[in-house]
């Protein structure tokens, strides 16, 4: 049986150089360059789950463009144990904004009629992967192994759909508690599972504790991309505060860039958030091994958010999904976007 489980002395001065763009003036003009807006007041209350995956917002913490970008309105950072928690508290109203699995953005915006969701960019995309113990050298040996994803997310179904496709059975609903990753190299060391559709850092802790990647999902996807995070927001917070809203998006891509060039700095930046949140920090290898599999962009690679949803439908885990009309708005990131001279996304 199966069951789903769960040195910055000088960043200042870099994060300076390699925002200047970003800190163009935006607004909510129509076409053309958008007019300044004048952020409010008030608490924005953001959750993530301090890992790799919401490197974002590990990074806009750690090097303070969020707050640097609100204004008056003040940034309350509230960590999660998971994207369980964190979903529910998004449903009851207890966050402004989160940093989501795909499938947990879905499932938020499907039951939040009085709370109402929208998606409003991408985070990360990339880095997930099925580990298996080294003994497994065909798909078939897997029929009969105890396999790990995290619990109601896009490696869950992705993990799912990918058993169907093969002809073997599909995950069971029999979940287990939701376990770190320390302890899901501890059952996988073990012997206790046969493996696991892990999302970074855990594929590479898994490769790291004696496994070998059998799937790595990029090569699942057209051109490798498939969303891993988005960054939702309430629709509370876009009709009453949007000049909040760019101000986070603002801070995302500001957090983005620094990531890409100063790699170093960026890793010990989430090195440091981890270790000050979650009391340890990743092993050398691990980190770099999993921003290697990550890119980290406000795209949200909506086509893939579809196809994910559709996989997790097909899983039992959200409501049947034939369209994603309405949980995107990226006007917002679009107008952020063209204000630095960069492309729009589209959804």
């Amino acid at each position: 049986m199966r069951a789903a489980v769960a040195g910055l002395a000088a960043v200042g001065v870099l994060l300076a150089g390699c925002s200047a763009a970003a800190n163009a003036p935006q607004g909510s003009g129509g076409s053309g360059r958008p007019t300044a807006f004048v952020a409010g007041h008030g608490v924005l209350r953001l959750g993530f789950v301090p890992g790799v995956l919401d490197a974002p917002a590990l990074v806009g913490l750690r090097t303070g463009v969020f707050a640097g970008n609100l204004g008056r309105v003040s940034l309350e950072p509230v960590p999660f144990t998971s994207v369980k928690a964190e979903t529910a508290a998004l449903e009851g109203g207890q966050l402004d904004a989160a940093y989501l699995d795909p499938v947990a953005a879905v499932m938020a915006w499907q039951v939040s009629r009085r709370r109402p969701v929208e998606v409003v960019a991408g985070a990360a995309s990339g880095g997930a992967e099925l580990v298996v113990r080294k003994t497994v050298t065909t798909v078939r040996q897997l029929a009969d192994a105890r396999l790990a994803a995290p619990a109601g997310g896009a490696q869950e179904a992705a993990l799912d759909f990918w058993l169907r496709q093969h002809g073997l059975p599909a995950l069971t609903g029999a979940e287990v508690p939701v376990m770190p990753d320390e302890a899901l190299v501890r059952d996988f060391r073990a012997g206790g599972i046969g493996g696991g559709w892990e999302p970074a850092p855990a594929d590479a802790e898994l490769a790291a504790a004696g496994g070998r990647v059998l799937v790595n999902e990029a090569g699942l996807w057209p051109g490798g991309r498939f969303s891993t995070v988005v960054l939702v927001v309430t629709r509370r917070l876009l009709a009453g505060d949007l000049g909040a809203v760019y101000g986070l998006l603002k801070g995302q891509l500001q957090a983005d860039d620094f990531i890409a060039a100063h790699r170093t700095p960026a890793e010990a930046a989430v090195e440091q958030e981890l270790t000050a949140r979650l009391g340890a920090g990743l092993a050398p290898g691990v980190l770099g091994a999993s921003f290697a599999q990550l890119a980290f962009s406000g795209d949200p690679v909506a086509g893939s958010v579809l196809a994910e949803a559709r996989h997790a439908a097909a899983a039992g885990l959200i409501k049947p999904v034939t369209s994603l009309a309405g949980l995107f708005d990226l006007g917002p990131l679009n107008r952020v976007l063209r204000a630095a001279g960069r492309p729009p996304v589209s959804s």
